[in-house]
């Protein structure tokens, strides 16, 4: 299963954690594509720093569900301490979308990500990931 993923970040070293947490999930799967690292204003509480996001694709066996477990264990690795919406964070990790795609709609993980379009950041980073599997990967699968 492919999996379309945007990484967020505005504390501590973002580019070093979201590299750390790369490699940690090319552990259990392959990195198929890395896109451009994007600084980005703070989204819903806007007294903060700026936030660091990159979208990533990953070839992983892992149901959407184990998946989001092993997502939100990294981000506790890397330090997130509570679950909230839009605040300052080390590491944040979205599925934003898979392929085969997989419509989930639970209190807890919802694919595809209900808010690419909110933010304009998510949907440039959402265009790139498609674009990226529409032309370089969807015909080799």
């Amino acid at each position: 299963m492919f999996y379309f993923l945007i990484f967020g970040g505005n504390v501590g070293n973002s580019k070093e954690i979201f590299k750390l947490a790369r490699e940690k999930i090319k552990l259990f799967g392959k990195l198929l594509y890395e896109g451009k690292l994007y600084k980005t204003k703070p989204h819903g509480i806007k007294n903060q720093k700026f936030f660091y996001n990159q979208g990533f694709i990953f070839k992983l066996s892992f149901s959407p569900f184990l998946a989001l477990k092993f997502f939100q264990s990294l981000e506790r690795i890397y330090g997130k301490k509570k679950k909230g919406s839009w605040g300052p964070r080390y590491l944040d990790i979205d599925i934003v979308y898979t392929y085969p795609l997989y419509k989930i709609n639970t209190n807890f993980l919802k694919i595809p990500h209900p808010q690419i379009y909110e933010r304009d950041y998510s949907e440039l980073i959402f265009k790139e990931l498609i674009s990226f599997f529409k032309n370089k990967l969807k015909n080799k699968v």
